[in-house]
């Protein structure tokens, strides 16, 4: 299979897939982001959405709308920030939570201090669909299982993506000696030692790494042939003009789509989105790892264990939104939160 279904099923799979735990964040968890570290993160983001619905033309109606809200802090401490700014609070119709998670979307709806008794359940599993935030002013809530679902009910989106792009499914290549891309699935190891090719430097002999024994049982194999995703996804002059023989990328078409979508309604809607995530600002090469108790591990060890991550290509997802919507940065986190005001 393809590293992206791999990435899916270990992660999403409603029958042990990773997130559908919710017990990945927070020092307790395997890893700790941002908003887990600080409430300052969330404030300063509300500070930032005021800024920029001020220059909007502060319009009547908005819609918050998260992507991948994790255990819900960064969402609540908007919200507690943002009614710091009444005109901006007063504004706000809605927040829609973009969280597939019957057990994280359980966690968001206790963290926003939804009423219980207001909170409508999905009808296909024991989760929230709609609620109410008592605890924040009594704005209406509601989850969703994509971004295409989200219906902000004519409101002005303001969209919010923290680490969730880098979560998203991966296709990984490698350039061969015939000149053209080959793509690297996962297979079953021929036993319990998982293995992982390594990127190949030119005229080289391909090496596998293995991991502790007896716990992986899956590797990544080469394909012989040129395979169709590869001839998709890779179409673009860019991947032939910068690569060489034995040069790896990933590509995130999922990503992608997001992006486009996400570029296309908010310009429609005259909105406008934060996206907070790690990466670089160029095509990726092999960054695809898990992460286990705060540690990086090996991807291909016990899937549904581990969260699976890879670093964000901004220049894709600029890509993505060209012709839809305007797009600026990257900028280091750390130079937008100075830029904020956090001078530590």
């Amino acid at each position: 299979m393809s590293v992206a279904k791999y990435m899916q099923l270990a992660l999403t799979s409603p029958v042990g897939g990773y997130y559908t735990r919710g017990q990945a964040f927070g020092r307790e968890g395997d890893f700790v982001t941002s908003p887990e570290i600080s409430q300052m993160f969330g404030e300063i983001v509300a500070v930032w959405l005021t800024l920029h619905w001020e220059m909007l033309g502060r319009p009547v109606h908005t819609a918050l709308v998260e992507l991948g809200p994790g255990r819900g802090t960064l969402m609540d401490d908007m919200l507690r920030a943002a009614r710091r700014f009444p005109q901006f609070f007063a504004s706000i119709r809605g927040v829609h939570l973009v969280e597939r998670s019957p057990e994280l979307r359980r966690v968001q709806h206790d963290r926003l201090g939804c009423d219980a008794q207001q909170t409508q359940m999905a009808a296909d599993q024991d989760a929230p669909e709609r609620g109410v935030s008592a605890a924040r002013g009594n704005i209406p809530v509601r989850w969703y299982d994509a971004l295409d679902a989200v219906e902000p009910d004519g409101a002005v989106p303001l969209v919010v993506a923290h680490e969730f792009f880098d979560a998203l499914p991966i296709h990984k290549f490698e350039k061969g000696a015939d000149g053209l891309w080959h793509e690297i699935l996962v297979d079953v190891a021929d036993s319990s030692r998982g293995s992982a090719l390594v990127s190949l430097p030119p005229g080289s002999v391909p090496q596998r790494r293995d991991p502790a024994p007896g716990i992986g049982h899956f590797k990544l194999v080469r394909t012989r042939n040129v395979s169709a995703g590869a001839a998709l996804l890779l179409r673009d002059k860019q991947f032939d003009a910068q690569f060489s023989t034995g040069d790896m990328v990933e590509v995130s078409p999922e990503s992608a789509r997001v992006m486009a979508q996400m570029a296309d309604w908010i310009t429609r809607c005259n909105g406008l989105g934060l996206i907070v995530d790690y990466g670089q600002d160029w095509t990726q090469s092999d960054t695809f790892r898990g992460i286990k108790s705060h540690r990086f591990a090996d991807p291909l060890r016990a899937p549904g264990s581990m969260d699976l991550t890879a670093d964000v290509d901004f220049s894709y997802l600029r890509f993505a939104a060209r012709g839809k919507a305007e797009c600026h940065g990257p900028v280091e986190q750390g130079a937008f939160l100075h830029a904020m005001g956090i001078q530590a």
